[in-house]
């Protein structure tokens, strides 16, 4: 039974009472593994995992090139948009749904009035 430290009061018991209501599945016949979960790898030949230690392939580029602040170019050179160009158009996006809430509406009008 996995249960993770450090929940609220209250989440362990709940969550140990949920694993004990969902029965394990059994063990395939044969012992054959399960199925994989999750993300599996293409196929195709295996790829040889590069050495963590190996010398730069970038010497003259500052680790700090792509973020905000440091040496090197900022988010541009990413070919990224602003982080609130990328939220307001969003709002915008969500805003014209069906059904959606007047304070969502409001919420991406505010957005859009913003000074960029």
């Amino acid at each position: 039974m996995l249960v993770p430290v450090g929940d609220s009061y209250g989440a362990r018991k709940n969550l140990v009472e949920a694993q004990q209501a969902v029965p394990i599945a059994p063990p395939p016949p044969g012992g054959a593994p399960a199925a994989p979960v999750g993300p599996q790898a293409p196929p195709g030949p295996p790829v040889e995992p590069q050495p963590f230690h190996r010398p730069t392939e970038r010497p003259g580029e500052p680790v700090t090139h792509g973020l905000a602040s440091g040496p090197g170019g900022g988010p541009e050179v990413l070919g990224a948009q602003a982080p609130t160009q990328n939220l307001t158009q969003l709002l915008s996006l969500v805003a014209a749904g069906q059904g959606v809430s007047p304070d969502v509406k409001a919420l991406a009008s505010w957005a859009q009035a913003q000074p960029r």
